[in-house]
């Protein structure tokens, strides 16, 4: 048989709480059980040691035209942003992602890769590795030659006669019996040759350079009679390969016998 129990007001015997039996429970609609206090979007809040307080709960602002948007708290309210998908770079980094710029002197040598020891005496090759710098070799080949006796001219093209090796960089490249010089090997390149020689009385002096048996340059130091001594010179410029042989010949209108020749030549370009 269920009993009912009317009554305005509920008080503790004895104390100030009424406890509810284990195991058993109040029970009604919503509408029934009302708490006064607190206001419109508040709810019960327990402070974990039995306390209850209405209090404000946070919650997401409206989802409604957010779509694709994150959600941003600034330590008190929350918003929505919209996701950047070309954001301003930081770091080493400068610009906008789509096009990111090395800010500089962010990259020094601590950062690199490269093999070997970077100092004053090495420089960054393009395989990456710290390498010495080479004392060189400048205008090498190179070789500087003469005659020992007058040179005589006829009325045909021939070789200078240049015997005397006074120096050069690659040992044998000039020819002391063919007065010739071969390019040597792995040293082809852009050559510049210069041949002066004493002229007496004459008339149409002609010199030239001969390459692998083909006149390449030819310089033409008179026209007229010339008569006295004069010193003359030809200077070439020619494109060689390894073992391109190079001679430097004379001509003249007449027949005659003049003062020594002095001739040299040394690599200006790889």
């Amino acid at each position: 048989m269920v009993s009912t129990l009317q009554v305005n007001t509920i008080g503790p015997f004895t104390g100030t709480d009424i406890t509810i039996e284990t195991g058993k429970t109040l029970t009604g609609t919503a509408s029934q059980f009302k708490i006064t206090g607190g206001t419109a979007g508040q709810a019960l809040i327990t402070d974990g040691s039995g306390g209850i307080s209405f209090g404000a709960v946070d919650s997401l602002p409206t989802q409604s035209g957010n779509a694709d948007k994150f959600l941003k708290t600034d330590g008190t309210t929350a918003t929505w942003e919209t996701v950047s998908h070309d954001p301003t770079m930081g770091g080493d980094l400068s610009g906008l992602s789509s096009n990111a710029q090395i800010v500089a002197d962010a990259v020094g040598v601590s950062q690199l890769s490269a093999t070997g020891t970077a100092d004053a005496t090495t420089y960054l090759r393009g395989d990456n590795a710290w390498s010495a710098i080479s004392a060189g070799t400048a205008n090498e080949p190179n070789f500087f030659v003469k005659s020992t006796s007058d040179q005589v001219w006829a009325g045909s093209y021939d070789n200078f006669t240049l015997p005397t090796v006074i120096s050069e960089s690659d040992a044998g490249s000039w020819d002391t019996t063919n007065y010739k010089f071969t390019v040597p090997s792995g040293k082809g390149g852009v050559y510049m040759f210069v041949i002066y020689f004493l002229a007496a009385t004459g008339n149409n002096y002609y010199v030239r350079t001969y390459i692998n048996g083909t006149t390449e340059g030819q310089y033409r130091s008179s026209a007229g009679t010339v008569s006295g001594n004069h010193v003359i010179q030809g200077v070439f410029h020619h494109d060689l390969a390894a073992a391109d042989e190079v001679e430097v010949q004379h001509y003249t209108g007449g027949s005659f016998t003049n003062g020594g020749a002095t001739f040299f030549g040394f690599r200006i370009a790889t």
